[in-house]
């Protein structure tokens, strides 16, 4: 019987041309940034120490260089971006690279900025998770994107009532409707601002998203509601993170995506990551929605635990979640 053996990515023979001579990647950094060249998304899941930040600039200037991408974007952290701003103009002095200054973050700054995105040519720009947020998504787009979720949710709710059956999950879809069309109805109503830019026109074609378990609560639909450890929020940031990735991954652009804790409480949270990253793959392979998936690599385990209290309960989750095969394509993990 044959078997599949997953891509090793050996970035040795990198020479990174432009960088400063006073500076030299590790083995480990020369890998993650040779993966990136190689692939359309990655997750760089670097430990504290590992050098995510030297890495995550290296492999934009790289995309750059190469002709891979035209206007590569490093989305941080509020508190980082100085920290990515030194830290990019000394391992690239004479890089043009643009940094929006906290200035820049009154209505009139973040037009301005958005315009020298759009009619400049940069190197390199590197802003924060809010000033990501504030490049809007046409709203077109934003009204597919939503609509499509709202049929897939809306379809499940007529086999419900067509089958008279578990009023709970019932109950849950509905909800999660009615926050959907406010959400239409918001994107719907808003007013057109003179003078933005959409960013789907800003040119940007590759995405490096630090931090971003950040945007980790990403609305699923799933009917396992007495799971525990299945939490199911949303944040319009996510949402919004979301549907940039969606439409880079189909229109030839790349997301990367970097974090030291990429999995940190629930299987959820890799099953988001996998949607970020791998939308595609889960398609392909049938497992777009949650139940799907989760059924197929894991199973669900009844079992008594017992609380910080001292009290017992029966409570099923899910065990022996691991082998994703079909999906695991997309990532990397890396770091030392």
């Amino acid at each position: 019987v044959s078997q599949s053996r997953y891509r090793h990515h050996d970035g040795s023979h990198l020479t990174f041309p432009g960088m400063a001579k006073t500076f030299t990647l590790r083995d480990h950094q020369k890998s993650a940034v040779w993966q990136i060249l190689q692939e359309k998304s990655s997750l760089l899941d670097h430990s504290v120490g590992a050098g995510k930040t030297s890495c995550l600039i290296a492999a934009a200037m790289e995309l750059k260089r190469t002709g891979l991408a035209n206007k590569p974007l490093i989305t941080v952290l509020n508190s980082t971006l100085s920290q990515f701003e030194e830290a990019a103009r000394s391992l690239y002095p004479s890089a043009r690279i643009l940094v929006p200054k906290s200035s820049d973050f009154s209505a009139g700054g973040r037009r301005r900025i958005i315009s020298m995105i759009a009619t400049e040519d940069w190197d390199l720009i590197i802003c924060t998770h809010t000033m990501f947020y504030s490049m809007g998504m046409s709203k077109k787009f934003q009204l597919d994107h939503l609509n499509a979720e709202s049929k897939i949710y809306a379809d499940e709710l007529k086999r419900l009532q067509r089958n008279q059956s578990d009023k709970s999950l019932t109950r849950r879809i509905q909800d999660t409707l009615r926050s959907l069309k406010k959400e239409i109805d918001k994107v719907a109503n808003a007013p057109i601002k003179e003078g933005t830019v959409d960013f789907e026109r800003l040119g940007i074609d590759a995405v490096f998203v630090d931090e971003s378990q950040q945007f980790k609560n990403l609305r699923y639909h799933t009917k396992m509601d007495q799971i525990a450890g299945l939490p199911n929020s949303n944040s319009q940031r996510a949402t919004d993170c979301y549907m940039k990735t969606r439409w880079l991954l189909t229109n030839g652009g790349r997301v990367i995506f970097a974090t030291g804790t990429a999995i940190t409480n629930t299987i959820a949270e890799m099953f988001t990551l996998q949607r970020y990253l791998g939308a595609k793959g889960l398609d392909e392979a049938g497992l777009s929605h949650f139940d799907q998936w989760a059924l197929t690599f894991g199973r669900i385990v009844t079992a008594p635990e017992i609380s910080p209290t001292g009290k017992y309960s029966i409570k099923s989750r899910f065990s022996r979640f691991t082998n994703l095969p079909s999906c695991r394509r997309p990532f990397i993990v890396t770091g030392k």
